[in-house]
């Protein structure tokens, strides 16, 4: 190949990653609901906005206002599956009693159709 042609792939390159980065910020929408769900069946669902901290034990939610009532709680109960937290916007899983702990591992999610999936918990949260 000629350095032309080095060029050339270099400028299409550069023009598919801006197009990439447009499309992004174009097309993706803050969410405004969180969603939880075991087994298809939501057992929570609440504004983005609202901030708290969420216990999740067998199949019901415990709302609370602090880290420390979250873990607190968590550590007098025996069934205290997942802790989520919705924070500035965002939603996170902070706890989990897995053994792979892959949920609590991944980045917080603020984007419709992000989701937050605990498999062992059977724990899917969205939002919408």
């Amino acid at each position: 190949m000629q350095k032309k042609d080095y060029i050339w792939i270099a400028i299409i390159i550069a023009v598919v990653l801006a197009l990439l980065v447009v499309w992004k910020l174009a097309f993706s929408e803050s969410g405004s609901t969180v969603s939880l769900s075991i087994d298809d069946q939501i057992i929570y669902e609440d504004k983005l906005a609202d901030e708290c901290w969420l216990v999740i034990e067998a199949e019901r939610v415990i709302v609370l206002n602090s880290e420390t009532e979250a873990y607190d709680y968590a550590k007098a109960s025996d069934g205290v599956i997942n802790i989520v937290v919705i924070e500035d916007g965002k939603v996170d899983s902070v706890y989990a009693n897995c053994p792979d702990k892959v949920c609590v591992n991944m980045p917080d999610i603020d984007q419709v159709g992000e989701s937050i999936v605990c498999m062992p918990n059977r724990l899917v949260i969205t939002v919408k």
